[in-house]
């Protein structure tokens, strides 16, 4: 499964800043960023990312063309499994009304606030998961058939369960289990 990030925002600059601020998970490959510029190249980039993880998607409400407020809509009905989060830089009632009537998980204004989107990022991608890692592992225990494809969550779940009956996986709670008096006991000369 590949886990995605849709940033929808006509500055140019704002893809080398997100770019900067996830730069570690990006290289791990947590997660990969995309990005758009108006609300039309957001759509087909949606449509585009059909089999991948799309977590979420973050559209500048202030757009040449088409704004947040009218891409959200058209957002939901073609994933309405995403959420999506609008960004301005002008935070008033009537904005956020309109947001979240609309359907938007939140409202993030301008200058964001890194530490939180991260926040939200975190509960969405666990801190561990890699699509490299994980590949690697499965395919060692004999379950690269999967790979012709990307694995579903059962796939996933199934062969985990493979793992987890590998004659090499350690089960480190027989040894928290056992006693001191179950150990072996060598017999020093003094």
């Amino acid at each position: 499964m590949s886990v995605l990030i849709l940033v929808a925002d006509d500055e140019s600059d704002v893809e080398d800043l997100f770019r900067q601020q996830f730069r570690r998970d990006l290289r791990a490959g947590r997660f990969t960023m995309d990005f758009a510029q108006s609300g039309d190249g957001a759509l087909q980039r949606i449509r585009d990312a059909a089999g991948a993880s799309l977590i979420p998607i973050l559209s500048d409400i202030n757009m040449p063309g088409m704004s947040g407020l009218e891409l959200l809509p058209k957002a939901k009905a073609a994933r309405p499994d995403v959420p999506v989060n609008l960004i301005t830089a002008y935070g008033d009632a009537d904005t956020r009304r309109k947001a979240l009537e609309g359907g938007a998980e939140a409202l993030l204004t301008k200058p964001i606030d890194f530490v939180a989107l991260r926040s939200e990022i975190d509960n969405r991608v666990p801190r561990g998961w890699s699509r490299g890692p994980l590949r690697a592992r499965l395919r060692r225990t004999h379950c690269e058939h999967m790979f012709s494809a990307l694995p579903s969550n059962s796939d996933i779940a199934r062969c985990s369960q493979h793992v987890s009956k590998v004659p090499t996986t350690t089960d480190i709670r027989d040894d928290l289990n056992s006693s001191p008096s179950d150990a072996p006991h060598e017999e020093r000369a003094v």
